[in-house]
């Protein structure tokens, strides 16, 4: 039975839901990548104030 299970076609997002370490992995990655950018769009507004 769980070998059934294990092999059944799984979307991502319910892969994600059976493994939460991976989730946070992910949600720790999508934060720093919106902080890198805010970084990144505060610096250009400061070094070049013309934009």
């Amino acid at each position: 039975m769980s070998d059934d299970y294990n092999n059944k076609p799984v979307g991502f997002l319910g892969k994600l839901r059976n493994n939460k370490v991976l989730t946070w992995v992910l949600i720790i990655a999508l934060v720093v990548l919106v902080v890198g950018a805010g970084t990144i769009v505060a610096l250009v507004q400061f070094v070049l104030p013309g934009l």
